[in-house]
């Protein structure tokens, strides 16, 4: 498996859809379910986060050391905006859940057989799942949609064919 980013994110909530494309990335990325500002600047000077937020101005936001205040209204944009900002070069796709932000671990297909949809058993080979929630993931019909979507978003930004940072398995 690639090497995992180091960069750790904390989301308000408001980004949650932005959260869940910096785990396709392989980001530790969790939202938080609190907009108070001595919560946020806790859980970032703990485990070591950088916040994004759209909160404007807010003088108790300057306690917080690593932060960036997203201005985009769409994810792509909000996706580049990090991504360009915090100079983050190293990916890796496919690595973590995309819900409960666990990393994943590539799993046989004997062991998950049973719960395998008819198409997917004759279909694919490759699987991975989630520690925490259990979930499956598969190089599926959204694979290419999605390596498509990362491609335009961060088009000029990154330097190297996304599909370099793919999980050796799903390549």
């Amino acid at each position: 498996m690639a090497q995992a980013p180091d960069t750790r994110f904390l989301v308000t909530s408001d980004l949650s859809r932005l959260a869940k494309w910096l785990r396709l990335l392989g980001f530790d990325a969790i939202v938080s379910d609190s907009n108070k500002t001595a919560t946020l600047a806790r859980i970032c000077a703990l485990q070591n986060r950088v916040l994004l937020t759209r909160i404007k101005r807010n003088e108790k936001l300057r306690l917080i050391k690593r932060l960036l205040r997203i201005e985009a209204e769409l994810h792509p944009q909000q996706l580049r905006q990090v991504v360009q900002e915090l100079d983050l070069n190293e990916f890796s796709l496919f690595s973590r859940c995309l819900y409960c932000n666990q990393k994943v671990y590539t799993i046989s297909k004997e062991k998950i057989l049973h719960k395998l949809p008819e198409k997917v058993k004759n279909r694919e080979e490759h699987f991975t799942c989630c520690r925490k929630c259990g979930r499956i993931y598969w190089k599926g019909t959204h694979f290419d949609h999605m390596l498509q979507f990362l491609a335009n978003a961060l088009d000029g930004i990154v330097k190297k064919d996304i599909r370099e940072f793919v999980l050796t398995e799903f390549r």
